[in-house]
């Protein structure tokens, strides 16, 4: 259960985790943070992104904010949610509920400072979504804004702006039983045929 004791994420608790590696969007990535998808076994070039746990408070925000989202459901009521700076050194991801993401320029380094008390599955979630996303979109993977559902033909891809449709065409193929590959987000990996 999301918010029970035993799932909540702090300094000690995080002081312990050793790494794992998991494949996501086809990279490896190396999180001091568990995901909540299964762990792989090292691959032997190493990982392409790292999620690192910093313990302590982050650095003041700094740089030039160059997006901001707000959010208009109830638990924001139009109050901004995220936003995004940039200065020499990379871009801070801060996400108020959740914390704040140092993406290192190249996108192969993600430093963590997550809010005390903050259930890890939640912040699983968004290190396999925003954060992972933002950085791979750094490191030269495009990334479009879409969803893709796995058919026994292969996969399908759903493009459009917000609003369009997507999410309902995914939910059409699930419930017939094909796999949701990702909603939203759909990093792409350019290899040779």
């Amino acid at each position: 259960m999301i918010g029970s004791t035993e799932h909540l994420l702090n300094v000690s608790d995080h002081h312990r985790v050793e790494g794992a590696f998991y494949s996501i969007y086809g990279v490896v990535v190396r999180s001091d943070i568990p995901l909540p998808i299964d762990a792989v076994t090292q691959a032997a070039e190493g990982p392409s992104l790292t999620f690192r746990y910093v313990r302590g408070e982050p650095p003041v925000l700094s740089g030039n904010m160059v997006a901001e989202l707000r959010c208009y459901a109830p638990c924001h009521e139009g109050r901004v949610a995220v936003r995004l700076y940039r200065d020499p050194e990379g871009f801070w991801l801060w996400q108020d509920a959740v914390g704040s993401f140092r993406i290192h320029s190249g996108g192969r380094l993600a430093e963590v400072y997550p809010k005390r008390d903050l259930p890890q599955e939640i912040l699983g979630h968004v290190l396999l979504g925003w954060v992972s996303v933002f950085a791979l979109q750094r490191a030269g993977h495009p990334v479009l804004h879409a969803g893709a559902i796995m058919t026994e033909r292969g996969t399908v891809g759903f493009l459009g702006h917000k609003g369009q449709g997507k999410t309902t065409m995914l939910a059409n193929f699930m419930a017939k039983g094909h796999a949701l590959l990702t909603d939203d987000a759909l990093p792409l990996q350019v290899s040779p045929r």
